[in-house]
């Protein structure tokens, strides 16, 4: 079995790295056994996947997809988590997918999987998915400027909660988020806290290259249009994955009992959704390059175009 990994195009960033468990394949015959396990579970359950970089709503559109009766009960939320960010073995996707198999019904198939761009990769898990899944691989996107943003913020949230900065270092940040100009706490948002591989879209871009060469079917949504006019764009989705609309699927209510993934810490990223009953309509700006540290500036910048260029796609769902 080959192990490698295809790279993204002209290795887009350039701090791109691989997520800790993709590739790294330290024990060949274990990995493949774990490999072979994820790839007959796929093709027993052959998921509908949703594919997205992170802070796109592709929450939102998963809780929505998943009150359809031919989707549900339910979603697989980030099966790769563990993977991606503690180096776990691939036996914990298949772990991940195979509660919700159980809980659906060991013959069901159409389940429905929502994985980050970053955390499934570009190697050998997400060519399992790709040649094991039911109807077009859905992939949602956001304008970057608001995505990535949006994360950075989340990350500034999270350490002004804890105790580790000092009271000069919270000032500084505390006012960088109420300004959302982050230019000047470029040290406090370090590689080590966000590692620029967690943007996502270098690894969009070089999983679009590979559905598109493989003729593999797709949708492209933007977020900002679904959270515009849900109703509108949920019908299209359905119609193109040949599922039913139900009402539900724009007005949830609450307390759905959702998992938000294996990570102790997930939870804390769907605060928003998880506390609302239907899908949130886009309030937010975009902010000026400038307004970005130093570093995020070309990444942002790369995936713009990345963005700016899929809009232009002829897989585009429009409303």
């Amino acid at each position: 079995m080959d192990q490698r990994q295809f790279r993204p195009p002209g290795q887009v960033f350039s701090e791109i790295s691989k997520p800790k468990g993709v590739g790294a394949f330290q024990n060949l015959q274990e990995d493949a056994r774990q490999l072979g396990e994820l790839e007959s579970l796929l093709s027993t359950v052959k998921p509908r996947v949703i594919l997205a970089p992170p802070r796109t709503s592709s929450t939102a559109l998963a809780i929505a997809l998943s009150k359809s009766p031919a989707v549900g009960p339910g979603y697989v939320h980030e099966p790769c988590d563990r993977f991606a960010h503690e180096g776990a073995g691939i036996s914990t996707i298949t772990d991940a997918i195979g509660e919700n198999a159980r809980v659906a019904g060991s013959a069901r198939t159409g389940i429905l999987v929502k994985e980050m761009t970053f955390q499934m990769g570009v190697g050998p898990v997400f060519e399992a998915f790709m040649q094991n899944h039911t109807g077009p691989v859905i992939v949602l996107l956001r304008n970057p400027v608001l995505s990535i943003e949006s994360r950075i913020r989340k990350v500034c949230e999270d350490q002004l909660k804890g105790g580790g900065l000092g009271g000069a270092d919270r000032d500084r940040l505390g006012g960088a988020v109420r300004r959302q100009d982050y230019s000047g706490v470029g040290d406090l948002l370090s590689d080590d806290v966000f590692p620029l591989r967690f943007i996502g879209w270098d690894f969009l871009a070089a999983q679009m290259e590979y559905i598109k060469a493989r003729q593999i079917p797709y949708i492209l949504i933007d977020s900002t249009d679904f959270r515009r006019n849900p109703k509108a764009l949920l019908e299209g989705v359905c119609e193109r994955v040949g599922v039913g609309f139900v009402p539900e699927m724009v007005d949830w209510g609450r307390g759905g009992g959702e998992r938000f993934g294996k990570l102790a810490e997930q939870g804390r990223w769907y605060s928003r959704v998880a506390g609302s009953s239907g899908v949130l309509p886009p309030t937010e700006k975009p902010i000026p390059l400038s307004a970005f540290p130093e570093r995020f500036r070309e990444p942002v910048r790369k995936a713009t175009e990345i963005y700016e260029s899929l809009l232009q796609d002829g897989g585009f769902l429009r409303v």
